[in-house]
């Protein structure tokens, strides 16, 4: 028989951290290397400023611990960043970096909490998220981190840090 392959799809996600149309994740898997291919009619990923049509893929590598990684430019309309993806034992882990800004999402397979870290985030370009509760403020310089994890039980635990902020 042929290697197995998996394939998911989503019509629609609505949701303030990233929206996306037609969002189509496929695992080819070969004998030698595995193809991970992601795309989207449209993506957005309004804290890192990304929005656009997506059609992303890399081989998958085996590392050292026996996950499969693959990591590669990232294109979004005009704007590019990093993306890097790692398949392990017990969790996901998806990482999107523009400039010094990075999101990360742990997935885990397991009863274990999920969590998304955001790092080094420009204070302004929270604005637009910002701008349904404080509609004349204005951050003008600083960078924002957090923490959030999202347990199985329905909790949600979050840190949050900033610097350098400017209003």
């Amino acid at each position: 028989g042929s290697p197995p392959s998996s394939d998911s799809s989503l019509p629609r996600l609505d949701d303030p951290r990233a929206s996306a149309t037609h969002l189509r994740i496929e695992l080819h898997e070969q004998a030698a290397a595995s193809t991970l291919h992601v795309s989207a009619a449209r993506l957005g990923v309004p804290l890192l400023r990304l929005a656009g049509e997506l059609d992303w893929q890399c081989p998958l590598r085996r590392t050292p611990e026996g996950a499969r990684a693959c990591s590669g430019p990232l294109r979004l309309g005009a704007d590019t960043a990093e993306l890097a993806v790692r398949i392990g034992d017990t969790a996901a882990t998806i990482e999107l970096q523009r400039g010094a800004a990075q999101v990360s999402l742990a997935l885990p397979f397991a009863d274990a909490p999920t969590a998304i870290d955001v790092r080094k985030l420009p204070a302004d370009w929270l604005k637009p998220a910002l701008d349904a509760s404080w509609p004349a403020g204005e951050l003008r310089e600083g960078v924002v981190g957090a923490r959030v994890e999202w347990h199985s039980a329905g909790s949600m635990e979050a840190r949050f840090a900033v610097g350098g902020l400017a209003l």
